[in-house]
């Protein structure tokens, strides 16, 4: 019987905790630094040894979720079809007020809220 086969698709969507631990570090890194943590500094952030780390960073490259450029030391970046559990917007628009009492009228307003 033959074995069903993975499509690359398949795989570029699964991340495992670790991958998405790694990715938010890169990503957290080049917000606060402008470049990405190196793979010593991530080991050191995770406590797990440098070529796991390596080993995580090279199959992300081959999922294609993170880009490096060839001879640049911190240069690792996410794609832009990256994303994370943790992104979301942080401004919400306000629809409306639910009144505790007597009805209000309806009345739609351009209000926002920043998390």
């Amino acid at each position: 019987m033959p074995r069903a086969r993975k499509t690359i698709t398949d795989e570029a969507s699964c991340l495992t905790p670790r991958q998405i631990e790694i990715l938010t570090l890169i990503r957290d890194g080049r917000r606060a630094n402008g470049y990405s943590p190196t793979l010593q500094e991530l080991a050191d952030e995770l406590d797990i040894s440098k070529i796991t780390v390596f080993e995580h960073v090279e199959a992300l490259l081959k999922k294609r979720k993170l880009t490096r450029r060839s001879n640049k030391a911190r240069s690792l970046a996410l794609t832009s079809s990256v994303r994370l559990p943790d992104d979301r917007p942080t401004l919400l628009r306000v629809v409306g007020r639910i009144a505790a009492g007597r009805p209000i009228e309806a009345v739609e307003s351009a209000e926002t809220i920043d998390l």
